[in-house]
């Protein structure tokens, strides 16, 4: 027979859920070599390619759901293209699409950080520092804007103490 791992299946895929890396997540769990696991999957494989016969399923398989459609609501895929531009380094575009969605009903706060974290952000991926960015953009305002279009939303709070401490010089 096989080792039923999927107990330690499931505690691998819970480390990767609370945000672990995918080796740390293997090291708690497994406790074997990816090598010896990796055997052990082969000769499964192969046992059951021997007697197809006498293969049965060992646990029921769920069921996919069916994709579901839905119509794109306001400037969903503008917010979306903002957020990819931010992240993907191309901060020009994502200043300018930021920019697009200031006053948006979806985009509503995060219009304003983020067209503040696409200033703040050099071509080296980095956060500039507050002195160097360009003297038109007054980056504090645009975050206290951007708290101010939308009070609830505690990710606007995050970004706006990261712009503070971005801008700390020796913790003062």
């Amino acid at each position: 027979g096989f080792a039923d791992r999927r107990d330690v299946l499931r505690r691998y895929l819970e480390f990767l859920q609370q945000g672990r890396n995918d080796r740390f997540a293997y090291d708690q769990s497994f406790k074997v070599s990816v090598r010896r696991l990796s055997r052990e999957f082969e000769d499964y494989l192969d046992a059951l390619q021997k007697k197809p016969d006498e293969t049965h399923i060992v646990f029921p398989v769920t069921p996919v759901p069916e994709l579901q459609v839905r119509e794109i609501v306001g400037d969903e895929v503008e917010l979306a293209l903002a957020e990819l531009a931010l992240f993907s380094g191309r901060f020009p575009m994502a200043r300018f699409l930021f920019d697009g969605l200031k006053g948006s009903e979806l985009a509503g706060g995060r219009a304003w950080s983020g067209f503040a974290d696409a200033i703040r952000m050099s071509e080296d991926g980095q956060f500039i520092a507050v002195n160097e960015a360009p003297v038109a953009d007054d980056l504090e305002s645009l975050y206290e804007q951007a708290i101010a279009v939308s009070p609830q939303d505690y990710q606007l709070y995050l970004d706006f103490g990261q712009f503070y401490d971005a801008s700390l010089s020796d913790c003062q």
